[in-house]
């Protein structure tokens, strides 16, 4: 039969295993944000360094980000808009001018320093 020792021996093997899956999962967190960190050189202001996720939140909580494509640079995006997020069957785009269903984003204006609008298509 289980006896008091054996209820606590359990209760701390829980705790202890608790504690492995937390710090499992926040090594994790660290070695990503640690990785995009000094991959993208997040102190430069190059077109090419920063990942989509780190400059724009989701205009709509499902819009799916494609994160880890290089951003164009200003001269390209003058040419075409450019996809950075999906949501079923529509897409948004950065374009250089406000065409059709688009707004003003603060942080890739800022980014690119001049007005950078999302469009919806």
């Amino acid at each position: 039969m289980y006896g008091a020792s054996d209820e606590v021996v359990g209760t701390l093997e829980l705790l202890f295993l608790a504690g492995i899956v937390v710090t499992v999962v926040l090594a994790e967190a660290t070695a990503v944000l640690t990785a995009t960190a000094s991959i993208n050189g997040l102190g430069s202001h190059r077109s090419r360094d920063l990942p989509l996720h780190e400059l724009a939140q989701p205009a709509t909580p499902h819009m799916a980000w494609l994160a880890g494509k290089p951003l164009p640079s200003l001269g390209e995006l003058a040419e075409s808009c450019y996809l950075v997020a999906e949501e079923g069957a529509k897409s948004w785009f950065i374009c250089a001018s406000a065409t059709g269903d688009c707004s003003a984003d603060e942080e890739f204006s800022a980014y690119y320093g001049q007005p950078v609008y999302i469009c919806a298509r």
